[in-house]
């Protein structure tokens, strides 16, 4: 089953990559884009969210997920939340990195000493502010720190230390992929076969769906413990098949969703596969909807939470 998603999320008051600090301010993450403006292409300076930060979220939940879902089989630090990739040394055979740790088969490794990888099977996009914004707010906020003595008095003017931190409020959109057929599988080898028994792909299978959710709600990102991000889901879109899918276009772009139609049921069509796209928040056109439905089945729902559930319930009808 392969499972691909796009949308867009406002984020208000939030901090969630940071690249430095300048003195005493410390810098959120900025980078320029190109955005289209009538007949040329501008560049233009926004906040954005690294596609590792969303990666390292997903691995947090996933590992959080897998637990209550009763899985077992995790190293070490990946049991405390720490994103090795890996310290195993388990000889040169994919297998047997994969079998003992459900992150490593998810979310990849590399062991250098043994020249053996595994290419993450979960992929994620920068937050980029949509394309059709034309302001980018970044505030600077300051805060202060104070330190006590024993006593619990402030000590002098050394108790008190002043910060500044910058913040943006923006509408992002994203891209993130799944390839769940791959969970316990060889990737680098003509060897197909799975590796453990059918129970504990599904388990990870769901655990990575599963992990989609906390990250949308918001946790997520640097600075959380004092700044956690006011977010809310605008649109949602997520496609699968239990066929090989492309990429669903990335949410930066305005006609993302129908470019998504064009992509995907053009695709289908040329290997005679189906697809289905679940939409929440977004609007697809009568005309686009007739010209792809013997390749696409769409479903509308009222919340974005109801989708994962139907992924969820997809993954158990899949004979692994």
């Amino acid at each position: 089953m392969y499972v691909r998603l796009s949308g867009r999320i406002r984020i208000n008051a939030a901090s969630l990559n940071a690249q430095g600090t300048v003195g005493n301010l410390l810098e959120i993450t900025k980078l320029r884009i190109l955005v289209k403006r009538d007949e040329s292409y501008e560049p233009v300076e926004v906040s954005a969210v690294s596609g590792n930060t969303m990666k390292h979220w997903h691995f947090v939940h996933f590992i959080d997920q897998y637990l209550q879902n009763g899985g077992n089989d995790l190293c070490d630090d990946c049991k405390r939340g720490v994103a090795f990739r890996t310290r195993f040394k388990k000889g040169n055979d994919e297998a047997n990195y994969i079998k003992e740790c459900a992150a490593e088969d998810v979310h990849g490794f590399l062991m250098p000493d043994t020249q053996v990888r595994r290419e993450s099977l979960v992929k994620f996009s920068f937050l980029l502010p949509v394309e059709e914004l034309f302001e980018h707010p970044i505030d600077t906020i300051t805060h202060n720190r104070v330190i006590i003595d024993e006593g619990g008095k402030i000590e002098g003017q050394a108790g008190m230390m002043i910060f500044k931190r910058q913040y943006a409020s923006d509408i992002y959109g994203f891209s993130f992929l799944a390839d769940l057929a791959d969970i316990g599988l060889r990737l680098y080898s003509a060897d197909k076969r799975p590796i453990y028994d059918s129970d504990e792909r599904k388990r990870r299978a769901k655990s990575a769906i599963l992990a989609f959710i906390p990250m949308l709600s918001g946790l997520l990102g640097a600075n959380i413990s004092r700044s956690l991000p006011a977010l809310q889901v605008e649109e949602l879109l997520v496609a699968y098949s239990r066929d090989p899918l492309p990429l669903t276009t990335h949410g930066f772009f305005k006609n993302y969703v129908e470019e998504t139609m064009h992509t995907i049921g053009g695709y289908c069509k040329l290997i005679k596969s189906k697809a289905k796209i679940l939409i929440y928040g977004a609007k697809i056109s009568e005309e686009l909807i007739k010209e792809c439905k013997e390749e696409i089945d769409i479903e509308s729902y009222l919340t974005w939470q109801e989708i994962f559930k139907e992924i969820v319930e997809e993954v158990d009808k899949v004979e692994w």
